[in-house]
C-alpha cells in the first residue's frame, strides 16, 4: 500500500501541476479574450462611427447636389429672364424711335398748318421787289413743306 500511495501521490502531484498549468493557460486565454473583446468593441464603435459619418456625408452630398441643381435652374431662369428683358428693351427702343419719328413728322405737319393758318406771306412793296429783281431775280415765297404720312 505504501508504494501505491506514493505512486498515487506522485500522479496526483503531476495531475495537479498539469491542472494548474491548464488553469493558467485558461486564465491567460480568458484575459486575452477580454482584451480582444474590448478591442473588437472599439473597432465596432469605430466602424459604426465611420458608417454614420459616411451616411451623413452621403446626405450632405445629396443636399449639395440638389442645391446645385436648384442653383443651375435658377441661373438658367435668370438668364432666360435677362434675354427676355433685353428683347423687351430692344422692342421698347424701337417703339421710342418710332414715336420720335412720328413726333418729328407731326412737328412738320404742325408747322405747315401754322403757316397755312397765318395766311400767305404779305407782299413786299414793289420797290423792294424791283431791287431784288435787280440783284438776280425774285425769290419765290417759302411754301410750307408737304407732310408725307409714313406708316
Amino acid at each position: 500500500k505504501g508504494f501505491d500511495e506514493m505512486v498515487i501521490t506522485s500522479l496526483r502531484g503531476i495531475v495537479q501541476s498539469r491542472v494548474q498549468a491548464m488553469d493558467a493557460v485558461i486564465e491567460a486565454n480568458e484575459n486575452s479574450e477580454k482584451e480582444l473583446a474590448e478591442e473588437a468593441a472599439k473597432h465596432t464603435a469605430t466602424v459604426e462611427a465611420a458608417f454614420a459619418a459616411r451616411t451623413q456625408a452621403a446626405e450632405a452630398l445629396t443636399q449639395a447636389e440638389c442645391a446645385r441643381t436648384a442653383c443651375g435652374e435658377a441661373r438658367r431662369r435668370a438668364q432666360q429672364e435677362v434675354e427676355e428683358q433685353r428683347g423687351a428693351q430692344a422692342a421698347r427702343g424701337a417703339e421710342v424711335e418710332a414715336a420720335r419719328a412720328e413726333q418729328r413728322r407731326l412737328e412738320v405737319v404742325a408747322a405747315a398748318l401754322e403757316a397755312l393758318a397765318q395766311g400767305p406771306p404779305a407782299e413786299e412793296p414793289a420797290s423792294t421787289e424791283e431791287a431784288e429783281q435787280g440783284k438776280g431775280g425774285a425769290e419765290e415765297p417759302a411754301q410750307p413743306e408737304k407732310a408725307v404720312d409714313s406708316p
